[in-house]
């Protein structure tokens, strides 16, 4: 028997639940059905008011009263092509509303605005989605850009990507917007788009193309301007906040591959800006015509993008000396390489010393070098150049002395990391009281060594040649000081627990007051990061480094050492990493009855070659004073090394007279002998002679 002939009364409960569901289903698509004609009806309503307003929006519509905002958010669809052609109209319309230095972006004069006016935050966290949702709707087809097909965007992509550029420019120099652009570099894909973008139109050279969907600026204004007036600020923020682990895995901003192409291009249009800006600028009118209004927008945007391009390389090269993605000469242009270009840069005024100042990194670091080595040359009462007495050596075994005593890590002024480099003790006032006077003193006697262009063997921590350069240190400079706590600060952005934490420095000491009773979380762990990494790299040893470099800039002023890279300086100061015994070999003269082919002489060179990369610079310290050749290479020692031939007993040691770099070699028989009796010359220090 069925059980619906039964009358089973639970099938009877299923049955009527089944027609209750069919009817509420019903009910539900009716009503829902009505609703989508009703929000069609208003959304007709509002584009036909949206036609209106854009002729005639004022201010107001974007208040803390109107509803324009959160209609346009409420109507809004990302894959309706009206619906972005409608917000293209409103990036332009808020673009007039958005202030740049006291006058709107388009050089119209500002529209009287109530000082106390302000968005409420309810409102701003709705305009921020509605630009999370413009930025990603106008980008949307960028993304997907094969940049090898030499097709590239149609012209309503290239429109969008002008509209949606000029207010992003415009937002980067408003106050009003503080804090979006940081919401969006994170939750939208501007900056990879942008990129794309960028390289699209590079590698097919689409940019004369572009230039017409930018009619707000001049006519012959460079189509890459408004673009990079974008990215640059974007990415630099980027990789502020970006430490090393994330750089070296990082693919969604700009791949590492695509790294070189990003530098070129960079470098590539720097170079032309620094060319074609004015070296003085101009005043900027508030009240001129069309034509004055588009000068003064092209004008601020070169400006503005000329620094953001010399921020970003700068940031680049710093990356790259951390983890090298291109050869370092990628980052000068081959226009700077010239004797007519090093001659003009020396001269206050010129384009070529504005470049120096600007974008140091563009020029070759040997003609940089031969600028900053032609700034410190010394000239007498007559006007003539200081030849000194003893070429030096004198000064460079002093230096070598004392180098070697205050700065030893017994002497309480320095501390080393694990990689043997040099930065300021943080509790030296422990070993002495009156440690500032000795840290001034050392930074002069450094600067002092510098200005004669003396090589001293001192690595310092790249932070602290940041600090000698006067330069800000940030998250990612503590893994020179630190390794090990650098990458236990990043894991812990990965870590379930961090409630053992508190806002305490390793020291034991409070990060800001009340620190020891806020845990760590989550949410706060960055700040915690980047707060430790302050406390190691700023605030420990703030009165130590800030004493040296008072000392040292006495003698170095800070534009000289603004020419170099901190890898750069260490060279100034530590001249050449290794002996080039062929450099040396090919700029020695010889004397006595030594000649090149001498076989006392082929027997030295055999040696010399044949030592340890320790011997060799014991070696040059006995016969130079210094244990590092000179960074331009021995064609520059004065005077040249030189081999004198020295009695005719080789039972006795060679002597070296370092104020003329000579050294005073026996007639060995042997290159076993040799090579012993050089091995205990350089080894006792028992050469120095002043012969």
């Amino acid at each position: 028997m069925s059980s619906s002939a039964s009358g089973d009364p639970t099938q009877l409960d299923g049955q009527a639940l089944l027609e209750l569901q069919n009817a509420s289903a019903s009910k539900i698509q009716r009503h829902w059905k009505v609703a989508q004609l009703r929000r069609l009806e208003a959304r007709e309503s509002f584009c036909r008011t949206l036609s209106t307003l854009v002729q005639n929006v004022d201010w107001n519509c974007f208040g803390p009263d109107s509803d324009f905002l959160r209609q346009l958010l409420f109507f809004f669809n990302a894959k309706r092509g009206e619906d972005v052609d409608m917000l293209c109209k409103i990036c332009d319309i808020l673009l007039l509303y958005v202030r740049s230095d006291g006058t709107y972006v388009d050089g119209t004069i500002p529209i009287d605005i109530d000082a106390n006016y302000y968005f409420d935050v309810d409102l701003q966290r709705h305009i921020s989605t509605l630009f999370q949702h413009l930025v990603n709707a106008a980008v949307s087809g960028i993304l997907s850009i094969d940049f090898s097909d030499s097709a590239g965007l149609s012209s309503t992509e290239l429109q969008i990507v002008g509209s949606i550029s000029f207010l992003l420019h415009g937002m980067l120099h408003s106050s009003i917007t503080d804090g979006i652009i940081t919401e969006l570099v994170h939750t939208t894909e501007i900056v990879p788009a942008l990129w794309n973008f960028i390289k699209s139109c590079h590698t097919n050279d689409k940019w004369q193309f572009f230039s017409k969907y930018c009619s707000q600026l001049l006519p012959d204004a460079p189509g890459w301007l408004l673009p990079l007036s974008i990215f640059c600020p974007m990415y630099s923020h980027i990789l502020q906040f970006m430490d090393i682990v994330e750089f070296k895995k990082s693919e969604r901003y700009v791949s590492l591959e695509d790294l070189p192409s990003l530098v070129f291009i960079l470098k590539e249009a720097l170079w032309e800006l620094l060319l074609t800006i004015p070296l003085q600028s101009s005043s900027l009118q508030t009240t001129c015509s069309p034509l004055d209004n588009k000068k003064m927008l092209t004008q601020i945007l070169k400006s503005s993008v000329t620094n953001g391009l010399c921020e970003l390389l700068i940031q680049l090269e710093n990356w790259n000396n951390m983890d090298q993605f291109v050869p370092p000469i990628s980052f000068c242009s081959t226009k700077a390489i010239s004797d007519e270009f090093a001659s003009q840069a020396l001269i206050v005024g010129t384009r070529e010393a504005e470049i120096i100042r600007l974008a140091p990194f563009l020029v070759p670091f040997g003609t940089r070098l031969e600028i900053f080595q032609i700034q410190i040359v010394f000239f007498n009462e007559h006007g003539m150049k200081e030849a000194g007495v003893d070429a030096g050596g004198i000064f460079r075994e002093f230096m070598n002395i004392i180098t070697e005593s205050a700065f030893s890590l017994e002497s309480g002024f320095f501390k080393e990391t694990a990689d043997h480099l040099l930065y300021p003790n943080p509790e030296s006032k422990l070993a002495h009281a009156d440690c500032l006077q000795y840290f001034h003193f050392l930074g002069v006697l450094l600067g002092k060594a510098m200005y004669e262009g003396i090589t001293v063997c001192l690595p310092f921590t790249i932070f602290f040649l940041r600090k000698l350069k006067q330069k800000e240190t940030f998250f990612n400079d503590l893994f020179s000081l630190d390794p090990e706590s650098y990458r236990t600060l990043v894991n812990m952005k990965d870590s379930d627990d961090l409630s053992y934490l508190y806002f305490i420095a390793p020291d034991g000491k409070e990060l800001f007051p009340g620190g020891a009773r806020m845990h760590v979380t989550a949410h706060n762990v960055t700040t915690y990061m980047h707060l430790v990494a302050n406390y190691q790299l700023n605030c420990q040893n703030r009165v130590q480094t800030a004493q040296f470099v008072r000392g040292f800039q006495q003698l170095i002023p800070k534009e000289w050492t603004d020419m170099f890279n901190e890898h750069e300086f260490q060279l100034l100061i530590s001249g050449s990493l290794s002996l080039n015994v062929e450099d040396l070999q090919l700029n020695t003269n010889y004397s006595g009855e030594y000649h090149m082919d001498h076989v006392v002489i082929v027997m030295f060179w055999n040696v010399l070659r044949k030592f340890s990369g320790c011997d060799q610079e014991r070696f040059l310290m006995f016969v130079t004073g210094s244990a590092r050749g000179p960074i331009r290479g021995f064609g520059t020692l004065n005077p040249k090394f030189g081999i004198k031939s020295y009695g005719d007993d080789p039972s006795r040691l060679p002597l070296a007279s370092t104020c003329f770099n000579q050294l005073h070699l026996p007639p060995y028989q042997t290159e076993e002998q040799m090579h012993a009796k050089l091995i205990q010359a350089i080894s006792s220090k028992s050469g120095f002679d002043l012969m």
